[in-house]
């Protein structure tokens, strides 16, 4: 795992993430500003976290829907979240896709950085020739 990808999943799970309040979280929306509020998942708070929007992680708006998708690069929605934190397919629903996660009740900003402690734990602590796991919705 690159430098960069340790660095930034870290800055998520440790600096982003901890802030975001209950009520303002929710991993079936990127981004979602409405009358009675704004939610947002992982990535859609991810993007308002200064040095992330400074690297060239953006939201884009979807019409006058009130709804956004995250943008790196020329890329957009999960091609843009993979490119931005070097994260392969299977890693990036695991973390971030509402399918791959236990509850299908509101999830919770916790699981996430639970989540991305437990493949930073891995990377950190795996063999150099060591396999990395086999990531699976599940469902």
């Amino acid at each position: 795992m690159k430098k960069r990808k340790l660095e930034r999943l870290r800055l998520l799970a440790e600096v982003v993430l901890p802030a975001v309040k209950p009520e303002e979280f929710n991993l079936d929306v990127w981004k979602s500003i409405r009358p009675d509020g704004t939610e947002a998942d992982a990535i859609g708070h991810a993007t308002s976290y200064e040095p992330f929007a400074i690297a060239g992680l953006e939201l884009a708006k979807m019409g006058d829907t009130g709804l956004f998708y995250p943008i790196f690069d020329g890329l957009s929605g999960l091609e843009a979240v993979k490119a931005f934190f070097d994260l392969t397919n299977g890693e990036a629903c695991w973390l971030f896709c509402p399918a791959w996660h236990l509850s299908r009740e509101k999830t919770q900003v916790n699981e996430v950085i639970e989540r991305i402690e437990s493949l930073l734990d891995w990377e950190q602590n795996r063999c150099e020739d060591e396999e990395p796991p086999v990531y699976k919705p599940l469902w």
